[in-house]
């Protein structure tokens, strides 16, 4: 059911209780646009709580503590809290290229933010290393709230998810997840990860016109690709049928792996929190 709240969004099943928290894993998905997050029942990996809360962007940080601070959930004893990261500056290199002395250096060479908190993950689908610029100020405000969190990149979790469904031959597959301001692209196929990257955008055609030149330079055709959206669209919106004219073969991502909603969650759409459902997978 909806419930009041402060939240932007809120849906919630009657089953959650703070006496179960200890079975319960929390995962929070941070954006320059704002939080959302889903609180998931480790015994039977069902979700029973989804909220967004969305950000003045040159307030965010304040308005990320304020929000955390004075959520009625924040004191619970969850079993796990995780927290990812999206659009972020990151890159991936080969392991056997990896010299962690040389992070710093590397994303200043693929990124004109300034370096804040250097962290590397590996990507054991394709034996990289991912060179990820945190912001630092939203991971020391997650972490004074929630000190046992665990932070990712948000790009780490979803190229985990492609690369296990490219474990076999496979066809050319383009993923797309699209937010207020910004999209990750994810270019996959034959058993190779081909691309992955994300671009600031305003409108439609300012998505459909990054997708198009990336996949230029791979040399892959429209017509040829099938195309996974996820973001907050409808099948009738205008953005699906633009995006439709120029990729016949287009389908809502509604998960890698089909998210298990509680009943009180039954309307959740599922393309619109594609990341965040996909973070308890890869992290548990």
């Amino acid at each position: 059911m909806v419930t009041g709240s402060n939240l932007t969004f809120l849906l919630t099943d009657d089953s959650l209780l703070e006496s179960n928290a200890a079975d319960y894993h929390l995962s929070l998905l941070v954006d320059r646009d704002g939080l959302t997050y889903a609180i998931t029942r480790k015994s039977d990996s069902y979700i029973l709580e989804v909220g967004d809360q969305r950000f003045d962007r040159e307030s965010k940080d304040d308005q990320l503590g304020d929000f955390l601070s004075q959520w009625d959930k924040n004191k619970w004893n969850y079993g796990a809290v995780s927290l990812a990261l999206r659009a972020i500056p990151s890159t991936l290199i080969p392991k056997g290229l990896y010299d962690s002395a040389r992070a710093k250096e590397i994303i200043q060479l693929t990124s004109p933010e300034k370096p804040d908190r250097i962290e590397s993950h590996q990507l054991s689908a394709v034996d990289a290393i991912m060179v990820s610029n945190f912001p630092s100020a939203v991971v020391e405000t997650v972490n004074r709230i929630f000190p046992e969190v665990q932070v990712y990149p948000n790009l780490l979790l979803n190229l985990t998810s492609v690369m296990a469904k490219n474990r076999f031959e496979r066809p050319l597959q383009l993923y797309i997840d699209m937010s207020d301001s910004f999209m990750e692209l994810i270019v996959a196929g034959h058993k190779q990860l081909l691309m992955a990257n994300y671009f600031d955008i305003a409108t439609a055609e300012d998505a459909l016109y990054h997708i198009s030149n990336s996949i230029k330079t791979l040399s892959i055709e429209a017509q040829e690709i099938q195309l996974y959206l996820a973001g907050d669209i409808e099948l009738t919106s205008d953005t699906y049928k633009l995006f439709k004219k120029y990729f016949p073969k287009l389908q809502m991502n509604f998960g890698f792996d089909m998210p298990k909603v509680a009943g009180g969650l039954s309307s959740l759409r599922k393309q619109r929190f594609m990341s965040l459902l996909n973070q308890y997978p890869c992290v548990s």
